[in-house]
């Protein structure tokens, strides 16, 4: 395995962890310095290994395809789709022992979903943390909401007030006057980066349901980092069970 693929594609993920977390964008910069880098370490390594060639150019066209897909279908932010085309291109494949799968971009991406998976029980503890500190009920003005929609809502939203919304946030809630009165509707299922249409104002609930969104890219640099020393999680069980 080689230490400098290592080396570049953790230090940029890890940068670009940082900015995510703190303002949930990440400058352009980063991928117009790190992709550079990734092609000239890339480059060198095909050189040295050309009988890797054809798979580590598959490795990257796929994984390419794949994030620009997500990406147009709003599943992923910008800045998610460049941070997965980057990692292609600094690591494409890899020879270690513990993946069943060798093209390491599409491993990493596995086990990144996997970890966002497992983080949906925090939104749920969220609410039922809100609901028993305010003593109000989650859906009040929600009542005529589908049953099945409520229960996607207690693991993919968050009830907030509205005085925390940040510019970034997607609010869950559609909302509408009808003769005098305000309609509301749960809206969970969104683009990234969709245009946020429904800023709250005045005369908005003082508190709303908002998508439950995290940062990506921390999880993508913890999944890298399993995924190079543990393989793909998802397949692993999935071997362990046949």
């Amino acid at each position: 395995m080689n230490l400098l693929q290592i080396l570049v594609s953790l230090t940029f993920l890890t940068i670009a962890s940082v900015y995510d977390l703190k303002t949930m964008e990440v400058p352009n910069k980063i991928w117009a310095f790190f992709i550079p880098i990734s092609l000239i370490t890339t480059t060198v390594d095909m050189l040295n290994n050309p009988n890797h060639f054809p798979l580590k150019l598959a490795s990257i066209a796929i994984t390419t395809i794949i994030a620009l897909t997500i990406f147009y279908f709003g599943l992923y932010g910008g800045a998610d789709a460049k941070a997965l085309i980057t990692l292609s291109v600094a690591h494409p494949i890899t020879s270690s022992p513990t993946l069943i799968f060798p093209l390491l971009p599409l491993t990493t991406f596995n086990n990144s979903l996997l970890l966002m998976v497992l983080m949906l029980p925090v939104a749920f503890i969220r609410n039922l943390y809100w609901k028993f500190q305010n003593r109000q009920t989650l859906f009040q003005g929600l009542e005529r909401e589908p049953f099945w929609r409520k229960i996607a809502a207690l693991f993919l939203c968050v009830k907030t007030s509205k005085s925390k919304i940040k510019p970034y946030h997607m609010l869950a809630e559609k909302f509408n006057h009808v003769d005098g009165e305000l309609r509301r509707t749960l809206k969970i299922f969104q683009r990234v980066e969709e245009e946020n249409a429904s800023m709250p104002d005045a005369s908005l609930p003082e508190s709303v349901f908002i998508v439950y969104s995290l940062p990506m890219l921390p999880f993508l640099t913890l999944a890298y980092i399993l995924s190079i020393t543990v393989g793909d999680l998802i397949l692993h069980l999935i071997t362990s069970l046949l």
